[in-house]
This record gives structure tokens, sequence and C-alpha cells, in this order.
């Protein structure tokens, strides 16, 4: 997805929204007047506004148009004291977790994500344009603003866990976002109504998240949970003979059927099945393209004991037949 050789990296430390646009001043460059901070150069157009309007609670809102692949990495605060959300409005961004990234964004149905900052996440930022929110808020602010929501806080965070949710977007926090970034647009009334409408937001989202707990449509996952997933993802990847059989992965790795499922779905934004079969065929695609196997000797390894099946599987998946790669090759 990335070309190394043009990668820009370099680390945040995780916590006020200060850190980053210093960060992003040093290794990116652009100015910062007043709250905008501007970014138009060889390396990519950044448009922000920044607010702090209420003392922690940090709002950040804009595009972002990177030209060359940049990894932000985040340095974890070891008592964090902040809670991190992000609204998408349009576009994706890649997060990165160990060796597996996550995509999020309206195409994924992952709109909001909030966190706190435990997390080791990489952020590589997209060539091509994004539009979101970011909200930084304290705790003791947010049982300032939301005193009836301690409860829901501690147990979306319990103890300081590392962990993050996804949501989707409701209708209101849908024309909510609409109507901020046509507030940016104004001249005269842009601030006032851009923090009102922040605050909005953020409502909306503490109110969804509530009435979504307990639901599929909120889901979380701590970092025990991502670790767990990596070690099952490299086992489906370490033998393409297995038979993939859900039970008993799940009662190796310690976990239910329903808990395996519902938490491969969230990382990989797939059935355990779906994506053991596409690893699979890129595996035999590799091996086709390189001239060195038959279409016979790729089914077999691949644990097919017939040749149509695998054929089958094979168009179903790549959209052509192994019998055609070999010819294009």
């Amino acid at each position: 997805m990335y070309n190394k050789e043009k990668e820009i990296r370099f680390k945040v430390k995780e916590g006020d929204i200060r850190n980053y646009i210093d960060s992003f001043l040093e290794h990116l460059g652009g100015t910062l007047k007043g709250n905008h901070y501007i970014l138009d150069n060889s390396k990519g157009k950044i448009d922000w506004l920044l607010y702090e309007f209420i003392p922690g609670f940090q709002l950040v809102i804009g595009d972002v148009y990177m030209k060359q692949s940049t990894v932000v990495e985040r340095e974890l605060e070891a008592n964090t004291d902040h809670l991190h959300i992000g609204i998408f409005k349009s576009g994706v961004i890649h997060h990165q977790f160990e060796d597996d990234s996550e995509v999020l964004g309206p195409q994924e149905s992952k709109d909001i994500f909030i966190s706190n900052g435990l997390f080791p996440i990489e952020a590589h930022l997209p060539t091509h344009q994004y539009s979101a929110v970011g909200i930084k808020i304290k705790r003791g602010t947010f049982s300032q603003l939301l005193p009836h929501s301690d409860a829901l806080l501690e147990e979306l965070f319990p103890s300081n866990t590392p962990m993050r949710y996804h949501l989707k977007k409701n209708n209101e926090v849908e024309m909510l976002m609409e109507k901020i970034f046509h507030s940016m647009t104004l001249k005269d009334w842009k601030n006032p109504l851009v923090m009102a409408k922040g605050l909005e937001i953020f409502t909306f989202v503490i109110q969804s998240i509530q009435a979504s707990k307990g639901s599929d449509e909120l889901y979380g996952l701590h970092i025990e949970d991502y670790n767990r997933l990596i070690e099952i993802k490299e086992k489906l990847l370490s033998n393409f003979e297995q038979k993939v059989v859900l039970e008993e992965l799940a009662t190796e790795f310690g976990i239910s059927v329903s808990k395996l499922k519902r938490d491969f779905k969230i990382l990989f934004n797939s059935s355990v099945y779906q994506y053991f079969m596409n690893a699979k065929m890129d595996e035999a695609y590799r091996r086709l393209q390189s001239g060195k196997y038959s279409v016979s000797e790729i089914a077999y390894d691949l644990g097919y004991k017939n040749l149509a099946t695998f054929s089958r599987m094979f168009k179903k998946v790549k959209g052509i037949s192994p019998t055609d790669v070999t010819i294009m090759k």
C-alpha cells in the first residue's frame, strides 16, 4: 500500500492536540496562525481549525490530503487523562496496530472511534483527501459536562484499560457534521458556530454510545483482543492446507465462537472463512504468476483434492480462472 522509500514517519506524544501541531510543524512544515494550521507544500495539504473553548476540551476540524505516504507514531502516555474521539465526514484513514492495518471511515461503517491514550496505534495519513472532526477531552472535563455519564465512562474504559470502540454515525451526527463543515466556510460567524456544533457533536456521539451500549452497533476491543486476533490470523496464514473449524479455533484461543466471529469481523472486516479463503487464493495467484507450479500442483498443495473445486473457488474469488493467470504471465 505504501512506498517505504518515500514514507514520512515521525512521532507525536499522545494527549494534547498542540503536541500534534508542534510535530506536524516540525516534520511537515506549514504555518499556524492563531487557531488555523495550514500546510500546502510538496508533502501535502492540511487545513485545520483548532479550538479549546472549554479547559480540557479540544476540537480540531478540517481536511487532510497527503502527497507522500505519512505515518504518525503515537507515543503513549503512562497515565492518560485524555479521551480521543474521531468522527469522519468522508474518506478513510488507516490505523496500524502491530502488523495489521484497520481502515476507518464511512465506507467501512466505522465513522466514529473513541479511545484512550493507551493504544499503540500508528496513523497512516492517506494519499487522498479525508475530512474529519477530532475531539480531545480530559476525564475531568467529561465529568463536568456530563456528570450523569461517569458510570458510562468507567464502563467503557475501566481503570485506564487500553480500549477503543467503533460506531456508525446516526442521522443527527451526520447532519451536524454537514453543518460544522459548512460553518468553516463562513467569515463573520465561523468561530462561535463551529464551537457550538462541536459541543453538539460530542453530546450526540456520547448519547449514541449510551443508546448502543450492549448492542452490535457499538463494538470495542481490548488490547488483549487485538493481540489474540493477530495470533489467530498468523495461525490461519501458516498453513493453507488446514481445514478451518471455528469451534476448534475458538477453543484453542480460549474464547467463545461468537466472540471469535464478532471480534474478527470488527478488526478485519471479514469473516474468518472469507479471510482465510481470500488469503489462500492470493497465495494461489502468487504461485501461478511465478510460473514454477502447475495448476494441479497448486491445488493439491493448498489442500484441494479436486481440481475442479479449486478452479471454481479461484474464479469466484479472483474473477478469472487459474489457467487465465498462466496465460497472462
